[in-house]
């Protein structure tokens, strides 16, 4: 069994529960907590228990689950080892990612990993960390063997930080605390002051933008909608843009503050460190 769970674990036998919702089924295993395995599904013959994650000091060690059904415990022969190790993914690069661009990222594996990597026997997937139930596929499009990295497709996602979860055909759950921050900053703004006849050039530093002038329209905001002032992008990278200030300025003052927006394709926008975003 694999430490970190989510093994289905399958008893086999006569006159079990046909119904989980009618019927009180607890399995647990004969470690230092207790560790659950949660029924799945049952017929009279057969059922599959869901493993939860063992302690990491649980390695090569012989588990015997009990099973109690309706407050009795039922007899078997089931013993089960836990994998003598446990293998990790080490890092994933970037570790950034904008929320509405598709974007490449190269997952390393321990590099004894023993398996021979086949694009087909993983499923990684991206879990938000304030909401476990928003997850995010990545399709592996490569892998390699020799540096043992696989090479997935992130699609993008609400903006957040996402815990990287990465499953192996046979060997189960890889050890995972990477993260990827789905964000895209704005990090400068330069000049911080401007004609209010418009006009003036600004270049924004960041991370995350889009390289096509039309993924982060730019505006000023003065307070609301109503009245801002559009910036016409010039230029654009992953980390700079520039845009020309709308010279119908017609609404702004001499004096007046306002804030840099830059939007994510229209449907998010990057954050702005500390104070950057003031012009």
């Amino acid at each position: 069994m694999n430490l970190l769970g989510s093994d289905n674990i399958t008893f086999t036998g006569t006159f079990l529960p046909k119904d989980l919702a009618k019927s009180s089924v607890v399995v647990t295993f004969n470690d230092a907590s207790s560790t659950s395995c949660t029924p799945q599904i049952s017929s009279s013959s057969e059922l599959v228990c869901l493993t939860s994650a063992f302690a990491e000091s649980d390695l090569s060690t012989t588990m015997t689950p009990s099973l109690v059904i309706n407050g009795k415990t039922v007899s078997h022969s089931k013993n089960l080892d836990t994998k003598s190790v446990l293998y990790s993914a080490t890092s994933i690069t970037p570790s950034s990612s904008s929320p509405v661009l598709k974007k490449d990222v190269v997952i390393q594996l321990d590099t004894s990993f023993p398996f021979t990597l086949d694009r087909n026997d993983f499923t990684v997937n991206a879990t938000s960390v304030d909401d476990p139930t928003y997850v995010r596929y990545l399709k592996v499009n490569e892998v390699d063997d020799a540096a043992k990295t696989l090479t997935c497709k992130f699609g993008g996602a609400e903006s957040g930080l996402f815990n990287i979860v990465i499953r192996h055909a046979d060997y189960g759950l890889i050890k995972s605390e990477l993260t990827l921050d789905v964000n895209a900053y704005v990090t400068g703004v330069s000049p911080s002051t401007g004609s209010i006849y418009g006009g003036t050039l600004l270049t924004i530093t960041g991370t995350n933008f889009g390289d096509v002038y039309t993924d982060n329209p730019v505006q000023l905001s003065l307070g609301g909608g109503i009245g801002s002032a559009d910036c016409y992008v010039q230029t654009t990278s992953a980390t700079e843009i520039t845009c020309r200030i709308d010279s119908d300025t017609t609404s702004v003052v001499a004096g007046q503050g306002a804030e840099v927006i830059v939007f994510l394709k229209t449907s998010e926008e990057a954050k702005c460190e500390d104070t950057v975003c003031a012009f």
